[in-house]
């Protein structure tokens, strides 16, 4: 398959370079990503400022390029400007970090996978539940192979994964496990700073609260040692409510 690789890490974060190294043994690898992270960038497009991209080397891949913008920009240019085909999937990833749960309307990483399934490629979002800057994505990077051989047979236009790996030995992982996403709450945080001019700053920052988790959740999938396998879906209506406000004929 062609596969095109991007992120919200930016281009030179060990995730998507051991991503390529790993997938590029039996498939031919694209990677479109941004210059520098691009974390809780979420769906924003750059719409103001040109747009740039520059051919880069990456391990493993047929053709690299780094470029100015976000997530869902990479797949745009990639899509309209840089690759000679239409890729036959769409990774996103290995992001440093969870995605878990309502993190998903945040991620730049899952972003990006939406902006491929909007453009009819099916797209997997892939993170490594740590935080840590690992210089090692190996064993998340085989676990992503082992997870495309599988679903290889069903891909189609639209599909989204949403995948999480965690943080343990590979001989700690239990296998892979099929979830719905769980709410995921932070206790949020706000540190008031003043700057050298006097001036007040805020860092805004969360600690996530999971002292409670859905037994077919991703989150509680992870802290069982279960690689989260979660379908998702950009359609965000509310179809239940929907069809309630419609049986009450109030419109």
């Amino acid at each position: 398959m062609v596969i095109l690789l991007t992120n919200d890490d930016g281009i030179r974060s060990y995730g998507i370079r051991d991503l390529s190294k790993i997938l590029s043994k039996r498939h031919e690898i694209y990677v479109v990503a941004p210059e520098r992270e691009r974390s809780a960038a979420s769906h924003s497009l750059t719409l103001h400022k040109p747009l740039r991209a520059k051919e880069v080397e990456i391990y493993g891949a047929r053709g690299a390029w780094e470029t100015n913008g976000t997530p869902s920009d990479c797949v745009k240019l990639a899509m309209y400007a840089l690759l000679p085909r239409k890729p036959d999937l769409l990774i996103s990833g290995i992001n440093r970090g969870a995605n878990l749960g309502t993190d998903v309307l945040y991620s730049g990483t899952v972003a990006a996978a939406m902006e491929g399934a909007f453009l009819g490629i099916p797209s997997i979002a892939v993170s490594h539940v740590s935080f840590e800057r690992k210089k090692d994505y190996i064993n998340s990077s085989n676990l992503t192979l082992k997870f495309i051989n599988i679903i290889e047979k069903i891909l189609e236009p639209g599909i989204i994964f949403n995948v999480n790996i965690p943080d343990c030995l590979e001989n700690e992982i239990k296998g892979f496990k099929l979830v719905s996403l769980q709410l995921r709450n932070y206790k949020n945080l706000i540190e008031t700073r003043v700057d050298p001019k006097g001036e007040k700053y805020y860092w805004l920052y969360g600690i996530p609260d999971e002292t409670i988790s859905d037994h077919d959740s991703d989150i509680s999938a992870i802290k069982k040692n279960y690689v989260s396998i979660t379908p998702l879906h950009w359609d965000l209506t509310n179809s239940i409510l929907l069809e309630r406000i419609k049986k009450m004929g109030i419109f």
